[in-house]
């Protein structure tokens, strides 16, 4: 069985306020900030065994530190909304809930692939199956390093299970 690195939260403001240059008179426009009808897509490419769906998460809490509710969010997706604040609460609450049916999911050992399907109900082309077995990771990844699921190689394959 293996044990997850120290989680490595990053530097937040750093990384997604450092390059924009933010004000605080500016607006700034984050290109994963969608409107609330899309989902965020969280994975791990850069990173195969980092921990981004946190940092991720901690990246929006930072918004709501820096812009009030009512901040107008000019998204590369979409339409411009407002109601930053009641987005972010969204995002919060679909991520847990996510991540409980993937713990429910792990009652029995699950590879990222299997983990797809219960984080995705409708059918996927090749292209949305390769985001979402990066999102798979990164919820199996935040489990793994909360200490909820234990994961081991099994023939260079890593299986998650119910620590």
């Amino acid at each position: 069985m293996q044990h997850p690195p120290e989680r490595d939260r990053g530097n937040a403001e750093q990384d997604q306020f450092g390059k924009t240059g933010l004000r605080h008179d500016a607006v700034p426009v984050k290109r994963d900030q969608r409107p609330v009808h899309q989902i965020e897509r969280v994975g791990n490419e850069p990173e195969p065994d980092g921990d981004p769906l946190p940092r991720y998460l901690h990246s929006l809490d930072q918004l709501l530190l820096l812009l009030p509710a009512d901040t107008l969010v000019l998204p590369s997706h979409g339409k411009p909304f407002t109601g930053l604040h009641a987005r972010i609460a969204q995002q919060h609450r679909h991520h847990r809930e996510r991540l409980a049916e993937v713990l429910a999911a792990c009652a029995t050992p699950q590879t990222a692939a299997t983990i797809v399907p219960v984080l995705f109900k409708r059918e996927l082309d090749l292209h949305q199956t390769t985001f979402a077995l990066g999102e798979s990771l990164a919820h199996l990844h935040a489990l793994w390093y909360d200490g909820a699921l234990a994961r081991r190689d099994v023939d260079g394959v890593f299986q998650f299970q119910a620590a």
